[in-house]
């Protein structure tokens, strides 16, 4: 919905087997990563 690509998503099946489930958000650019922290923080207000 925000328009945003995350070129390697996957879930760290390690941790998950753990029962503290993790997202590997993977390699994304700077750009990317500056969008994503922008959504999040709409999303916090």
């Amino acid at each position: 919905m925000a328009g945003i690509t995350l070129p390697s998503l996957g879930t760290d099946l390690t941790a998950l087997m753990s029962g503290l489930p993790l997202v590997d958000l993977g390699r994304v650019n700077s750009d990317t990563a500056l969008k994503l922290a922008e959504v999040i923080r709409r999303g916090c207000s």
